[in-house]
């Protein structure tokens, strides 16, 4: 890499101190000043990339809580339709056990619908990100 010329302007007391500490450590004060020069960028440089990464994990968690309020509602909504369509439990213990039996075997088949849900979506999710693999590669070539 090339190397040119920097003027700039400092206190004759912090040039000073500059040229102790170059002299300290057996280096030009050139070499003390592009030194310091290249960290101060490399920290900007991590800071910036820090700012970067915390900027997306603050995204990800506002979308977090975005879906947790969807579930919230979602969940609210099927507790208020399940209210309106069960009746209320008989006090009588015969019934009380025909209750059980047809609960156990709605909530059985309601299990099994969810399994069957989350299975497709996961088989969509996996196209979909196969898909978008073979766009960047598609991409990529070009």
């Amino acid at each position: 890499m090339g190397r040119s010329e920097l003027r700039t302007r400092v206190d004759n007391e912090f040039k000073n101190r500059l040229r102790v500490a170059a002299r300290c450590r057996g280096i030009s004060l050139t070499e003390l000043v592009d030194e310091a020069l290249k960290e101060y960028m490399l920290e900007n440089d991590e800071r910036a990339l820090f700012g970067a990464h915390l900027e997306r994990i603050e995204k990800r968690i506002a979308a977090t809580e975005k879906r947790f309020e969807t579930i919230e509602e979602t969940l609210a909504q099927f507790i208020h339709l399940f209210l309106f369509y069960m009746p209320e439990a008989s006090p009588e213990p015969a019934k009380r056990t025909l209750a059980k039996q047809s609960a156990d075997r709605r909530f059985n088949g309601f299990k099994q619908l969810v399994v069957e849900h989350i299975d497709s979506a996961n088989t969509y999710r996996k196209a979909l990100k196969e898909a978008r693999i073979a766009i960047k590669i598609k991409a990529a070539k070009r």
